[in-house]
């Protein structure tokens, strides 16, 4: 499952409140991924901490997004 709610893939959906396939197993492989989000534009986020504690709010499986915020890397930390 895939939650996007316009085509710009820019925000978290709020509808439905928690993901389709909801999973509360623990997550150790793609193979247990029962649910997914697509957040590869992330313009409506003010700071990348913004965008990681509003990604960290929700119970998605596996989250597919840019490896950038304004021309910055993501990494471990």
């Amino acid at each position: 499952s895939s939650a996007a709610d316009h085509r710009e893939l820019d925000k978290i959906p709020f509808f439905p409140t928690s993901p389709w396939n909801e999973n509360d197993a623990p997550v150790t492989s793609l193979e247990a991924a029962a649910n997914f989000l697509y957040l590869i534009n992330p313009q409506q986020f003010d700071s990348r901490q913004e965008l990681v504690e509003a990604i960290a709010a929700t119970n998605y499986d596996l989250v597919i997004m840019d490896y950038f915020f304004n021309s910055e890397e993501f990494s471990v930390e």
